[in-house]
């Protein structure tokens, strides 16, 4: 296994995504990854129409946290003949764990009539529980960080100000 810097340059979905990788000593690949120990919604041949909205979604905010440099740890190729790796954000968060905490990991069951999304939530997250996510699945986030306010009504937004 090995770790390098990189920057992404496609977001395919949540758990594949396209990015040009800093060897070092001034050579740089590009090469597409799939995230390993995670399974994101799917937005090619989902299952129902809500596993397709909630794979848009996690798809978008995938979007805002790769926005910026990352660092992966490479493990080879591994799934439909990608290279498999772990993803550090810039800010230090693990890739995996940010995803999963706002309730974009795919779910075992979507409810096949309803086509808003997931039929029931995976594990709650903090911002769930703490009434910061609507019913809807909307971010509704008013919060003072060091004196600076921000709201953010839209999930694919909650992140930028980082």
């Amino acid at each position: 296994m090995y770790e390098y810097n990189a920057e992404v340059t496609r977001v395919v979905d949540a758990d594949t995504f396209d990015a040009v990788v800093d060897l070092g000593f001034f050579i740089k690949v590009s090469y597409r990854f799939r995230v390993r120990n995670y399974d994101a919604p799917e937005t090619w041949r989902p299952t129902s129409d809500a596993e397709l909205e909630h794979g848009k979604r996690a798809t978008e905010y995938a979007k805002t946290l790769l926005n910026k440099p990352i660092r992966i740890k490479s493990f080879g190729i591994g799934i439909y003949g990608r290279f498999s790796a772990d993803v550090t954000l810039f800010d230090g968060r693990d890739y995996v764990a940010v995803m999963k905490d706002f309730g974009f990991s795919k779910l075992d069951n979507y409810d096949l009539a309803d086509n808003s999304g997931p039929s029931s939530s995976p594990s709650p997250s903090p911002f769930t529980e703490a009434g910061y996510i609507s019913s809807d699945g909307k971010l509704d986030l008013k919060a003072d960080v060091n004196n600076v306010s921000f709201s953010a009504s839209d999930s694919y937004t909650i992140w930028r100000w980082l």
